[in-house]
């Protein structure tokens, strides 16, 4: 019987040793590790009572509420498949989700209710809908209630349940199409736990902060999970950003592990608490989701005294690369390999590239999905011979080291050559003055590219370059084909929901903002 990666049992040797330890903290709620296990049986049962079981699909719509834990052990004891759906997410998007995954249940808490008040009728199939705190409304049903009545019931039997089993399924964002249901099993979830509590030595003494949604990827792989492996303790902010309530939290709650956006690390290290706040228990700061700039780890070092070391992952195998603890970071580097994971660069035809040469970062552990959701055509796409295509375009250095260019649906064409927008970008961001730009590819009406840059400089910056100085600054870093033709300072950029640079909102900028536009003459 395969029971040995089951999720629900992640925790045995805390709930043996200290049950009275704090497990998990959303907001301004907690809970105990002896409370995670009741609490997480009895919705198990509540869920049981409706006629959840192996393999049905439950939606769990809210913000970071400790809800959201329970229900995600409850799911895993029976064998159901948690569905977290983005508490961003609008009533189009949710009824897409429901509808492509097949819910049988959906909950959902009082905040985002009028985001589903006419999901029954845009999905007849929609068998139950639960409001998660309060009473019942005219949108969904009590499930207070329902767990009211739980306690009453038999406990749960996990005798069916393998870890080959699928645990979760969390749509991306669906930039370039419609979105996809990512689909991790039990064991994939608990490999990737395995691989990150290896790579940053996670054990009982750990506290570790994200920033980000229980609804993603990011929070659950990076918090959630492995601290529940580790015997730790994961934190969580309320649903909405808030760069005081992160402070707060690392004092509040000692915590040793920090993870955020880099967008979001921007507006810490200019909020006044961030310079008041103590860091004595932060031993190791990660950002993931874009480039972290040089301008950012010197702020976020000089306030906190600690290294603000990059993150590359994604839904599809979770975090895969990073600077680890015992090596400092080095500059324009992602860092290497976790524990367990596989890394090569191939070309657009699937052969691993010479050293030193761009390509495409293909990735391969026992943290990969196990595929998109009723996808099998996109899956083959990107799962090829056992390895994960990221689509993102990296090079290797001598000492091991991992440096992003681009994405592929990025890349710029111009000259007969490929030029990586991230690649411009991390070279433009070496400039003290310059705090974030964005790059994209312009077509030139000749079946070539020009290159445009947008560029937000520091507010710090003791003099504004000019467009002529920043080219200058690039020129030894780039080739003369990879300097921008085109340059636009900007207040700010527009950002996706993962706070990066959003490239395709940077396109319609390219008419509205020609009058500002400085174009500069290239050899």
């Amino acid at each position: 019987m395969e029971t040995s990666l089951l999720l629900h049992r992640l925790y045995g040797q805390a709930l043996n040793n200290c049950p009275g330890k704090t497990a998990v903290v959303c907001g301004n709620k907690s809970c105990t590790y002896g409370e995670l296990e009741q609490t997480s049986e009895l919705y198990a049962r509540a869920l049981r009572s409706i006629g959840i079981g192996r393999s049905d699909l439950v939606g769990i719509f809210c913000s970071n509420r400790i809800e959201f834990v329970w229900l995600y052990l409850a799911c895993f004891r029976i064998g159901a498949v948690a569905v977290p759906i983005s508490a961003f997410s609008r009533a189009p998007e949710i009824v897409h989700d429901v509808e492509h995954s097949g819910l049988r249940v959906f909950l959902f808490s009082h905040d985002l209710e009028a985001e589903v008040r006419g999901l029954r009728k845009a999905v007849p199939a929609l068998r139950e809908v639960l409001v998660i705190d309060g009473p019942a409304c005219e949108t969904g049903e009590s499930w207070q209630a329902l767990v009211g009545r739980a306690a009453a019931l038999p406990p749960t039997d996990d005798s069916d349940v393998r870890e080959s089993d699928p645990a979760v399924v969390m749509y991306t964002s669906g930039s370039t199409s419609r979105p996809k249901g990512v689909t991790h099993t039990h064991g994939t979830l608990y490999r990737a736990a395995s691989s990150r509590c290896a790579t940053l030595h996670h054990n009982s003494r750990t506290v570790a902060l994200s920033a980000g949604q229980l609804s993603h990827a990011a929070a659950v792989g990076i918090a959630f999970i492995p601290m529940l492996m580790a015997c730790g303790t994961s934190v969580f902010l309320p649903l909405w950003w808030d760069a005081a309530a992160f402070c707060n939290a690392i004092e509040g709650h000692g915590v040793t592990d920090s993870w955020m956006l880099p967008a979001q690390a921007i507006e810490f290290t200019l909020h006044p608490q961030a310079q008041t706040t103590r860091y004595d228990s932060l031993e190791f700061c990660q950002a993931g989701g874009d480039v972290i700039t040089r301008d950012l780890q010197e702020r976020f070092r000089k306030i906190t005294g600690r290294e603000l070391r990059p993150s590359l992952g994604m839904t599809e195998c979770f975090a895969y690369m990073t600077v680890p603890p015992s090596e400092p970071p080095r500059r324009g580097a992602l860092g290497k390999p976790f524990v367990g994971v596989e890394i090569r660069l191939v070309d657009p035809d699937g052969r691993e590239v010479p050293p030193g040469t761009p390509g495409e970062i293909s990735v391969r552990s026992g943290a990969v999905m196990v595929g998109y959701w009723n996808d099998p055509e996109t899956t083959a796409t990107v799962i090829v011979d056992g390895w994960l295509r990221t689509g993102d375009i990296a090079r290797r250095d001598e000492d091991g080291y991992y440096c992003f260019i681009g994405r592929i649906k990025d890349m710029i064409v111009r000259g007969g050559g490929n030029v990586g927008p991230g690649e411009v970008e991390d070279a433009l961001c070496e400039h003290p003055a310059v705090s974030r730009c964005g790059v994209i590819g312009v077509p030139d009406g000749q079946g070539s590219e020009t290159v445009q840059a947008f560029v937000v400089l520091s507010r710090d910056a003791e003099t504004k370059p000019t467009v002529q100085e920043l080219a200058w600054f690039v020129e030894g870093k780039l080739s003369a084909r990879k300097i921008p033709e085109f340059w636009t300072f900007v207040d700010e950029l527009p950002l996706t929901g993962m706070g990066k640079v959003d490239r395709k909102a940077l396109r319609p900028l390219v008419e509205r903002l020609r009058a500002s536009t400085v174009r500069l003459a290239l050899s």
